[in-house]
């Protein structure tokens, strides 16, 4: 049984994960400050960017870590909540070296690992019909 998804799909996974935090922390700090929408959608292209090339090490091992702990397990909520527990571990390390921003990161990256790992169920859902009827072409 299927229960996990291909390599592309984690991939999507982690770019979801970006996207939601960097949205996040986009509207968090622009609409705290008064800044309004422009400044939330400049620092979402500008943070983004940064993000996304300094969640590369912590999603590699997250990525592997929940896939081994997680690959026997059919329900997805699992699946879910344990990305969320691992990019609990990312926040951990951030609030240590930085502890200026401690009360956002402790929520924002576990819930944006769970988000990405949510946004890829479905196609873990095509993989186990394309086990089934092997005439439907399994999704990354």
């Amino acid at each position: 049984m299927v229960n996990t998804p291909r390599p592309g799909g984690y991939v999507v996974a982690w770019a979801m994960s970006v996207v939601a935090y960097s949205a996040m922390f986009a509207v968090g700090t622009s609409f705290r400050d008064g800044s309004g929408a422009g400044t939330a959608l400049a620092v979402l292209v500008i943070y983004g960017a940064g993000i996304a090339a300094a969640s590369i090490p912590f999603a590699l091992l997250g990525v592997a870590l929940v896939h081994l702990v997680c690959r026997r397990v059919r329900f997805q909520v699992a699946h879910v909540l344990a990305a969320g527990i691992a990019g609990a571990v990312p926040a951990v390390v951030m609030v240590a070296i930085d502890q200026q921003a401690g009360t956002w990161l402790w929520w924002m990256i576990p819930a944006a690992t769970a988000i990405g790992r949510w946004s890829v169920v479905p196609l873990v859902k095509r993989r186990r019909e394309a086990e089934v009827r092997p005439g439907v072409r399994a999704a990354s």
